[in-house]
């Protein structure tokens, strides 16, 4: 499930997998900020949400594995989206594990906490499978912030050497899925 994909080659990935889902789309800009990199807004039609914004961000640990010349970077990547329901509300996703071993679990089940909102996402059994599916591919949490709906996920970034001074990097992308779209989906319909 998990891509490797070139820092270049980033916003033409995810544009081919947002065409393959049938999401329809304007324009793919790539976005640059501080130890970020991914796509800017897109503007998307005929769903619940205007917009969808995919980046990657070194974490702490990261900036300083890249800062020491590190070949590794642990980052997140978070895909975001903008509800056409503006919304003030806060809600987080927690995940419900069961042991499966001594030292190991898995990822059972998960629930909303955060007011009215959650209950309503609580009570919707496809969005729980949906959930429970990105799991599988490795989501850390979802959750409302800032009017955007967000999912976070954890990966790297790797700094290949092209030369004897030049550096490359490498992303390990996890694809936009029908299953994020669809949760997307029906956690802006609850708004």
């Amino acid at each position: 499930m998990i891509a490797e994909v070139r820092r270049d080659d980033l916003p033409l990935f995810i544009s081919s997998k947002l065409g393959e889902l049938g999401v329809r789309f304007k324009e793919v800009r790539p976005a640059k900020g501080y130890n970020m990199f991914g796509i800017d807004w897109v503007e998307v039609e005929g769903l619940e949400f205007k917009a969808f914004k995919a980046y990657f961000k070194l974490t702490v640990w990261g900036m300083d594995a890249a800062a020491r010349g590190g070949g590794k970077a642990p980052a997140v990547m978070e895909y975001a989206f903008t509800p056409a329901k503006q919304t003030r509300e806060k809600v987080e996703s927690v995940w419900e594990y069961v042991k499966t071993g001594l030292f190991s679990k898995e990822v059972s089940g998960v629930r909303w906490k955060g007011g009215g909102l959650a209950e309503r996402l609580n009570a919707d059994g496809a969005l729980k499978e949906n959930m429970l599916r990105l799991a599988a591919y490795g989501m850390e949490r979802a959750y409302i912030e800032e009017g955007e709906v967000r999912f976070r996920f954890n990966t790297q970034v790797v700094n290949v050497r092209k030369g004897l001074l030049s550096v490359e990097q490498v992303f390990y992308c996890i694809p936009p899925t029908r299953e994020m779209f669809e949760a997307a989906q029906a956690i802006c319909r609850a708004l």
